[in-house]
């Protein structure tokens, strides 16, 4: 470690190790009383304070002696992520345990940020990217949308959307309910992105390791139109449409379109009211709805672009209501002398009561003729 005060150059600290790596130092943060935090691969932690060093280790409550990264947040608080992924906390006065590694999937950190919102936002090698909302931890992987789960660098832009750099994935984006990504696919010299800092006039510089780029989003939104809803038959997507309740499915097909985004690109956010508590994301052109029960509903779905530019919300009204076939069976099933057995053991009657069970098995409409007191009712119980 070395200091330079404009005139000269002083050696705080050299390594005296075997191997170069072992006081490695990793990153370097001055907290809110000039003190100089040294993140050093081992042993444990290094501060520089007032012409003296001062090393911290397990023995001292940090969670690990293998520190990766530092990070400081708006409270003047220092944050430590270690080797095992387990995260300190650091008041000023003494070291809090956040996690032991649960929280970051047990992935070294690479960097840590502070949002607008105050939570703070921990880049892993391997374990995605953590999000601390000052209670629990919240991970989002390539499972939740992030195009690689190693991930070099964090920024947030001034519409406060994160930015994560990633290990082959490119760039992706996140507004805390959709993922977009940035790719060579999209002009990206590289999917390497190992950093990303903002330029004039809105765009941003990305440093990939095939290049530097700059990038100007875009702020045209997309338009989104409903095609068709799909229950018992194809309905044009004209208000009000009435399915009845013995449709198992109900789908709901949309398609989108942008000036600045490829068709496949776009993402979905989707939502039908009376049945969804929170917004859906979908990037499929159709979302299937079962086993919906009787009442009134709204669907609504909006087009996301790669700049996380939302389209006009399409949308279309949706009974579900009593279908007149099942009213029609019920009243027969509960009219007089309908609920008896069949009566009987001749040829005839046996195979009435095969084809009955045949029936049973299958998805087909049956109607049952025969004049008054014949055992149509008995015969409508018997195959329900």
């Amino acid at each position: 470690i070395w200091r330079y005060d404009g005139q000269e150059v002083e050696t705080l600290h050299r390594s005296e190790g075997r191997w170069g790596h072992i006081h490695t130092s990793r990153a370097v943060v001055e907290d809110t009383q000039g003190r100089l935090w040294f993140a050093s691969g081992d042993p444990g932690l290094r501060c520089w304070d007032q012409g003296q060093w001062r090393t911290y280790t397990t023995a001292d409550g940090l969670v690990g002696d293998d520190v990766r990264t530092i990070g400081q947040d708006s409270q003047g608080n220092l944050w430590f992520v270690t080797g095992t992924g387990g995260v300190s906390r650091w008041d000023g006065q003494e070291f809090h345990t956040v996690t032991t590694g649960e929280g970051l999937g047990y992935a070294p950190g690479r960097v840590v940020i502070e949002d607008s919102k105050g939570r703070l936002w921990f880049a892993t090698d391997g374990g995605g990217a953590s999000c601390w909302d000052g209670e629990k931890f919240t991970r989002y992987t390539q499972a939740q949308g992030l195009a690689f789960d190693r991930v070099f660098s964090l920024w947030e832009d001034p519409r406060g959307h994160l930015w994560f750099g990633t290990q082959g994935g490119g760039v992706s984006r996140f507004d805390g309910q959709v993922f977009q990504t940035l790719s060579t696919q999209d002009g990206l010299l590289n999917d390497v992105v190992q950093e990303i800092r903002p330029a004039e006039g809105g765009q941003v510089w990305l440093a990939t390791e095939g290049g530097l780029v700059r990038y100007r989003p875009s702020r045209t939104p997309p338009q989104v139109r409903l095609k068709a809803v799909v229950a018992d038959r194809a309905y044009a997507p004209e208000e009000p449409i009435s399915v009845p309740s013995t449709q198992t499915r109900v789908s709901f097909e949309f398609q989108g379109r942008s000036f600045t985004s490829r068709r496949d690109r776009l993402v979905y956010r989707y939502k039908l009211e009376g049945h969804d508590a929170d917004w859906r994301v979908a990037r499929e052109t159709s979302v299937d709805y079962l086993y919906l029960p009787l009442g009134e509903y709204t669907f609504q779905v909006q087009a996301v672009d790669v700049d996380l530019n939302y389209s006009e919300p399409a949308s279309v009204r949706l009974e579900v209501v009593p279908d007149p076939k099942v009213e029609a069976l019920q009243a027969v099933m509960s009219s007089t002398g309908n609920k008896g057995e069949f009566v009987g053991n001749s040829p005839a009657l046996f195979q009435v009561q095969t084809e009955l069970r045949q029936a049973a098995q299958s998805d087909l409409t049956v109607l049952f003729m025969g004049e008054t007191g014949t055992g149509k009712g008995v015969a409508a119980h018997f195959l329900h």
